[in-house]
């Protein structure tokens, strides 16, 4: 019987798919990318916090593949730099400071995903599959907070006259 590599042949980028679906720390983060896009008012300011979010998880997986290393950041930092997100975005101010959070999350979250992954084969798959789940998850929250913003209206059939 000959040895098979899970992570060749497509596998590593299934595992890329499959690993932001698994953690629920991958769809708190970017759900909430996407709700910032849908709330900050302007056609510019929607596509913002996407712009910070894929550029900067993309260098942070790239560094780790290469083994650099970020300081490590723990949970409780990370939960404070999510409060401060969701309430620069409740109150429409500090976008600047939101998108910075988004950066730096984004960056250290793509380093550790870069630094993780056990194998040279197969990595830009991975890395694939974790960038196009990402960006899924954040249309989803997208889409969700639209719906949930924008009241469902249904149009009213036209009156009907007897003659």
């Amino acid at each position: 019987m000959e040895d098979v590599d899970e992570f060749e042949d497509g596998m590593a980028f299934m595992a890329g798919i499959r690993h932001p679906l698994l953690g629920v720390d991958h769809w708190f983060f970017a759900v909430v990318v996407g709700v910032l896009a849908v709330l900050w008012k302007g056609r510019s300011n929607k596509i913002s916090p996407l712009v910070c979010l894929l550029p900067a998880m993309l260098g942070g997986v790239i560094s780790g593949l290469q083994g650099i290393v970020l300081p490590e950041v723990s949970w409780a930092l990370l939960t404070a730099m999510m409060a401060v997100m969701t309430w620069s975005a409740s109150t429409f101010r500090g976008q600047a400071m939101t998108l910075l959070g988004i950066t730096m999350l984004a960056l250290w979250q793509g380093n550790q995903h870069g630094i993780a992954w056990p194998l040279d084969a197969g990595s830009g798959w991975y890395v694939a599959g974790l960038m196009i789940t990402t960006t899924v998850l954040a249309c989803c929250g997208s889409v969700v907070t639209e719906l949930a913003v924008t009241p469902f209206r249904l149009k009213r059939p036209a009156r009907v006259t007897s003659h």
